[in-house]
């Protein structure tokens, strides 16, 4: 930074977005320290068209560098979102909660439904997060607290037996059952699973949902992403969920 001039900064810049100035200020040493947010609504965007960003610093000789990001969040509908895979894979899967295999799309209100993530990561990745988003109108059931029924409880250790069976050669060093997934925090809207370290292969994580209120719901894509390096990512597909009467 002192070999570029960083550190005695004395410049000016402007933003603009089709030819609209959105932020202009002079930059000095003092002001290193700072950053200026600045966010330009969707509707402001042109649709079905290119949209022009202009980032200038003025003048070019001046000393300084200008550093910038730029991000678009959108919310397409939910059904519309396709699975992505970059650099890892995540698919999610609602089944029975007594044992079925076939996959389902709606159950009635009081009962359970099985939520199977499968993990797929291509290397060993470190510090990965995994979000769950629900649906409206289904709630997690958490084990760990006294109100969970014995019945759910023991079918929630049953499914983590086959896994870990079923995942032999990548637990068996630990001689217990386990999980890379050192972490789980069950929220509101969603369950995260949290891993500090995800060697290479297939990892999978079972949890239950029950059915608390009916209608046809908007189910958010699942994600996982390392939490250092987010640009190591991957989601599953939308869709809907109907909890009936």
């Amino acid at each position: 930074m002192a070999a570029r001039g960083e550190l005695k900064a004395d410049y000016a810049y402007q933003v603009q977005a089709n030819g609209r100035v959105l932020a202009e200020e002079d930059i000095d040493a003092l002001g290193l320290a700072e950053s200026t947010r600045v966010v330009v609504p969707m509707q402001d965007l042109r649709l079905g068209e290119d949209n022009d960003v202009l980032i200038a610093r003025s003048p070019q000789d001046a000393a300084g560098r200008l550093y910038y990001t730029m991000h678009l969040r959108y919310f397409p509908p939910a059904t519309e979102v396709e699975a992505a895979n970059n650099g890892l894979a995540v698919a999610r899967e609602y089944l029975p909660a007594d044992g079925g295999e076939q996959a389902i799309h709606s159950i009635a209100v009081g009962d359970l439904v099985k939520v199977r993530l499968t993990v797929v990561a291509p290397t060993d990745l470190h510090y990965v997060v995994v979000e769950d988003f629900l649906p409206a109108g289904l709630e997690p059931v958490d084990a760990s607290l006294r109100t969970t029924s014995q019945e759910v409880r023991e079918r929630l250790e049953l499914e983590q037996r086959l896994l870990a069976d079923a995942n032999y050669e990548t637990y068996r060093w630990w001689g217990y059952l386990t999980s890379y997934f050192g972490h789980v925090d069950m929220r509101d809207n969603r369950v995260a699973l949290f891993a500090t370290y995800l060697p290479q292969g297939v990892h999978q994580y079972v949890y239950f949902l029950q059915a608390t209120t009916s209608g046809e719901y908007n189910v958010l894509p699942a994600r996982g992403y390392e939490m250092y390096f987010p640009e190591v990512w991957g989601r599953t597909d939308g869709g809907t969920f109907t909890v009936r009467p």
